[in-house]
């Protein structure tokens, strides 16, 4: 599978605190929290599968002594963050710091943060931590509004704060604006700011039916849930968000959480694309479920043999008889041409074909006609107007118009 970006918020219990530590958070934070030491000594260790990974967190305003972080992965000693001094405001998402490029190998490794001194007051406070990674035995996938695979149309406005996840967001311009973002994955959940009580907007996924968002009186001027899909069959869906008036939808961020390990992806009925697609998708089964599925939907063979049976076998009787009277007129015609001159009876409306009569038999019945002076082959009338041949075959059936 594609390298995918996961995260995991600092109340995670995959990470393991040592010494005082202590929980807050406000409203911008991922989730809401965070978590801070003012202990030297204090540690915090993280496990995880990838081949990078980023510690983030919030830089208070403090004009005291600065804490400082040490960070080491598998034992090694990778890099110390301490924040800077002077701040008139806290700082948001930021990334305190990063594993070198290509330090790691792709798998299991052992980050450790710990802080280096006493202080009077926190003033680094530990909010999420995201890592690359090819498993998908993670919590979530984090995906940025600059996201390549999410299209925009047309584009939408960019912005970019402090308060913002990777400082950045966009917003909607126009009633009718949207996004669409194809992802994989069981669920999937859509965050961003609001800045007008007003504003409203549809989801949809997979082409279904659309759900309306409207803020609540609670909503924060960043990092609100704006939508949840819940869960879903796990495999490949789309996400369509329309602005439904001028009033801007902001969008920062999605969280994906994965298809279970182990699954493949097959073809279904699901939409690919926008909700009016109707080509098939791919979505994902997990192995043990695949037998019982075929099992539940395949059509019994002696099902099919039967209906094709009793649909074939009459078609099949009718060419068959049609196909020996052809054959026989066509023998008797032969015949009748080894034998003499053809005299042919008129046809008779709704017959056809009247029939051939050789000669040796038209004079053998025209000598015994003389003999009782009666006429053998009698004239066949037919109807003199299209009324009349209309009202041989019955009047029509009630409200009928002809």
């Amino acid at each position: 599978m594609a390298t995918q970006t996961a995260i995991v918020d600092d109340r995670d219990p995959a990470i393991a605190y040592l010494g005082g530590w202590i929980p807050g958070g406000v409203a911008e934070e991922f989730k809401g929290t965070t978590t801070s030491s003012m202990q030297q000594g204090a540690s915090a260790t993280f496990p995880f599968v990838g081949t990078s990974v980023t510690v983030y967190g919030t830089i208070g305003a403090r004009n005291a002594t600065q804490p400082t972080w040490t960070f080491t992965v598998d034992g090694v000693s990778l890099g110390s963050f301490t924040p800077m001094q002077g701040l008139t405001d806290n700082v948001y998402h930021q990334a305190i710091w990063t594993s070198p490029s290509l330090s790691l190998d792709d798998g299991p490794h052992d980050l450790v943060i710990k802080q280096t001194s006493n202080t009077t007051t926190a003033a680094l406070f530990l909010d999420y931590i995201m890592f690359a990674t090819n498993s998908a035995s993670v919590s979530a996938y984090f995906v940025d509004d600059r996201d390549a695979q999410i299209q925009y149309n047309p584009a939408w406005k960019l912005f970019g704060l402090d308060r913002d996840f990777q400082h950045t967001s966009q917003a909607s311009q126009a009633r009718g604006d949207s996004f669409t973002y194809q992802f994989e994955g069981k669920s999937i959940s859509f965050y961003g700011g609001v800045t007008f009580p007003t504003v409203n907007a549809s989801m949809s996924i997979d082409g279904g039916p659309p759900t309306f968002w409207v803020p609540p009186t609670t909503a924060n001027q960043t990092n609100n849930l704006i939508f949840d899909s819940g869960d879903l069959t796990p495999g490949i869906h789309t996400l369509v968000v329309t602005a439904t008036n001028d009033q801007p939808v902001w969008v920062d961020y999605f969280l994906v959480t994965p298809n279970p390990p182990g699954s493949v992806t097959v073809l279904s009925s699901l939409s690919l694309g926008s909700s009016s697609s109707s080509s098939a998708s791919p979505s994902s089964i997990s192995p043990n479920s695949t037998a019982h599925s075929n099992s539940a939907n395949a059509t019994p063979i002696g099902t099919i043999v039967g209906v094709v049976g009793g649909i074939g076998l009459p078609l099949i009787l009718g060419l068959s008889l049609f196909i020996y009277r052809w054959k026989k007129r066509r023998v008797d015609r032969q015949v009748a041409q080894n034998h003499g001159v053809f005299f042919s009876l008129p046809s008779v409306e709704g017959q056809g074909w009247g029939g051939m009569i050789p000669s040796n038999k038209l004079m053998r019945a025209v000598e015994m006609a003389e003999h009782r002076q009666v006429a053998t082959v009698p004239s066949v009338s037919t109807p003199s107007t299209p009324g009349q041949q209309r009202e041989s075959r019955g009047a029509p059936p009630p409200g009928y118009t002809v």
